[in-house]
């Protein structure tokens, strides 16, 4: 359903609640929904939070949407939330005025902070004087608890995300709290995806400069500033030693910092990049540059850090090899090389992905569960869509990690092209109707005759053309024409996709393929064409770009055909699981293990969880298991440490490593290792393991 749709069957009902999963603030949803409201016959009342006052009156926005003549008017009221708490009966004194100007209805519209005093007791006054009520909320501003107790006085939520909003009858929705809480992981750890970008991207521009510095000092200086400015740090600095004695002050940033004054003892470990450590009610962590030179910083400890262990450790390793090009006299441009730049986005996804993983397979876990004991398709309508939407997450993170791959495994399914290209076109058309209906004119014009198979993923290609086409969107702010053209050439397919935006201007032509380059702003991370370029190129085809400024783009995509593959299956059906398993389940993440171990009970085994490698050496001496599945990850002793200290004494116990992290595993041992499961996952996958185990 498009989102005008949506909006205009959410305007029929009394009440309704937007749920917004955006990270950043735009009500352009709400102004649509005002606009739809104000071709119907009422009156809209307006009630703003203080905090948000700024936010939602933009002049732009209040003129794209014609909102200032519907204020002159007097149709549509601007009122703070504190009017109304400071004068209940306000509620009833418009209305009797709205019903003098001849207004029969009169419409509530809400925009809300965390504060939830006195929230639910306006809701009720609205609804008394017979309001119909819509109010616009963040998953990220309210708690869950909060977003239940006033979900209770809507008929229908709308969730809305960067893209699309869908409507559910709120009485229907009979798992809501689940829904909840899987969105606000999902947002948080695309928040947290999302911040960490934006540092690297700074790491990037910042490396970027680094032939304009002359020496090793200044050097020094501005990494601190950079990242004093990520940590948000109040007190940092610079510590440099000669060989046989202690570190000294070199250079501060801030107020001084007493935790290094006087004799100052650091010591890192092989290969440790960060160090932390708690002194005088401070926390102090250390970047490591090399032995002669180390960065601190200096936190509050009841106050909250700004920082991510994992950005700060490529700061430092960035920074570790930059400083050894300047001892090595090596020149800057070896540093600002592409190959720089992958490897830093490769170790951000190893980092990130990690951590996402981990939510999504409990998010995807504790689905599958429900999937497995709900028969009411309403409800595993939505469960569906939240585990697509894990498993969308997890290939995401999976694609940016392949950027520092130079061989990727090859792929053996076949699909033809005619119907990637039917599919393309139908799910760019709500974008294409949604800028028509805001008197943004897009034209698309088809000539369509590629025929043929591809080798490779499916996913992946129809993501490159989609993204093409949403790039050509954007070139053309006012509207224009697109004209897609695919066809043969030898044993090729091409797609040609042209708009008639304003072009790319030369001096950035050659840089439209980097990673985090954008001429986006903050509304692009630089990340689509870089992803396009790899995958085309992983298919064994090419990419290039034909502009004009003033005129418009073209961009050429080539992909090779393939004959098609028949592949015969066999009709042996799968052998049944019926070995008895007793199982360990070993992970340091609480949700993860619990989402395992009910993934596993929900077959019928026998499950016990630790959440450690040393609890479960433990409970080794005193019983027995069949198959042991453990987390990669994890202090002190790690999954495959652990993996070889149980096969040394228990042989016959089956050892299955779960990992977070893309890509090879280091130091991977057919020998310990039965079988290694990627997060995140589901009961299929736990049953396709112990049926490979028999």
């Amino acid at each position: 359903m498009s989102i005008c749709k949506s909006l205009s069957m959410a305007s029929k009902l009394n009440s309704n609640m937007i749920l917004s999963t955006k990270l950043y603030k735009d009500y352009t949803i709400l102004f649509k929904y005002i606009n739809i409201i104000l071709r119907k016959e009422g009156r809209i009342i307006i009630i703003v939070d203080e905090i948000y006052e700024n936010d939602f009156f933009v002049e732009e926005k209040l003129k794209e949407y014609r909102l200032y003549e519907h204020i002159k008017s007097g149709r549509v009221i601007i009122k703070k939330r504190e009017d109304f708490i400071n004068n209940m009966g306000l509620f009833y004194e418009l209305k009797i005025e709205s019903e003098k100007l001849g207004y029969e209805t009169n419409y509530i519209v809400g925009i809300y902070s965390s504060v939830v005093n006195m929230k639910t007791e306006l809701i009720k006054k609205a609804i008394a004087n017979e309001y119909k009520i819509c109010c616009y909320y963040n998953v990220l501003e309210l708690s869950i608890e909060d977003l239940l107790e006033i979900s209770v006085y809507y008929e229908a939520i709308l969730f809305e995300d960067d893209e699309t909003i869908e409507i559910y009858n709120n009485k229907k929705i009979k798992e809501l709290e689940l829904i909840l809480q899987s969105i606000r992981s999902s947002v948080i750890a695309k928040k947290n995806t999302y911040d960490n970008v934006k540092d690297l991207e700074k790491l990037n521009s910042f490396l970027g400069s680094v032939n304009t510095i002359n020496n090793l000092d200044d050097f020094l200086k501005k990494f601190l500033e950079l990242v004093s400015s990520i940590t948000l740090c109040k007190r940092s600095g610079v510590l440099t030693k000669s060989e046989f004695e202690n570190f000294q002050i070199y250079y501060e940033i801030g107020d001084p910092c007493e935790c290094v004054r006087g004799y100052i003892d650091i010591t890192f470990n092989e290969n440790e990049l960060i160090k932390t450590v708690e002194k005088n009610n401070k926390v102090m962590v250390f970047l490591n540059i090399n032995e002669f030179t180390v960065i601190y910083l200096c936190f509050d400890k009841n106050k909250k850090q700004h920082m991510n262990k994992e950005i700060l450790e490529i700061y430092s390793s960035s920074a570790k090899n930059i400083v050894n090009s300047f001892l090595e006299k090596i020149k800057n441009d070896r540093i600002i090389s592409q190959n720089e730049k992958l490897k830093a986005l490769g170790e951000i996804s190893n980092g990130v992905a990690h951590d996402f993983n981990n939510i999504l397979a409990t998010i995807s876990g504790y689905v599958d569960l429900s999937l497995a004991k709900r028969q009411d398709d309403n409800i595993r309508e939505y469960l569906e869509i939240i585990k697509r939407a894990s498993l969308d997450g997890a290939e995401m993170l999976r694609r940016i990690q392949e950027f520092t791959k130079n061989i990727r495994e090859e792929e053996n399914s076949f699909f033809r092209f005619e119907r990637i290209m039917k599919i393309v076109l139908n799910m760019i058309n709500p974008r294409i109707s949604d800028k028509n209906m805001l008197g943004i004119d897009i034209n698309i014009n088809e000539e369509l005759n590629a025929k043929g198979h591809v080798k490779g993923r499916e996913f992946e290609i129809r993501e490159v053309i989609i993204n093409i086409l949403n790039n050509a969107i954007d070139a053309m702010p006012n509207g224009g024409d697109i004209n897609i053209k695919t066809y043969n050439m030898d044993t090729d397919i091409y797609i040609e996709i042209e708009d008639s935006g304003n072009g790319i201007p030369k001096n950035i032509l050659s840089r439209i393929f980097d990673p985090f380059f954008s001429t986006k702003g903050v509304n692009g991370n630089g990340i689509g064409l870089s992803v396009s370029y790899k995958i085309i190129k992983d298919h064994g085809g090419s990419i290039k770009v034909e502009t004009e400024e003033g005129v418009g783009s073209k961009f050429i995509v080539s992909i090779p055909t393939h004959l098609e593959e028949v592949v015969n299956i066999s009709n042996e059906s799968e052998k049944k699981d019926e070995k008895y398993h007793k199982i360990l389940v070993v992970d340091d993440k609480v949700p993860v293990a619990m989402a395992t171990g009910e993934i596993i009970k929900s077959i019928g085994k026998e499950v016990e969880i630790c959440y450690s490698a040393k609890e479960a050496l433990q409970k080794l001496e005193f019983d027995k298991y069949d198959l042991i599945i453990s987390d990669l990850a994890m202090p002190n002793l790690n999954g495959i440490e652990l993996a070889k200290k149980v096969k040394s004494k228990y042989v016959d116990i089956k050892f299955v490593l779960m990992t977070g992290w893309l890509g090879d595993i280091d130091n991977y041992n057919d020998t310990t290792i039965d079988y290694i499961l990627e997060k995140p996952f589901g009961i299929d996958e736990i049953k396709k393991i112990l049926q490979m185990l028999n």
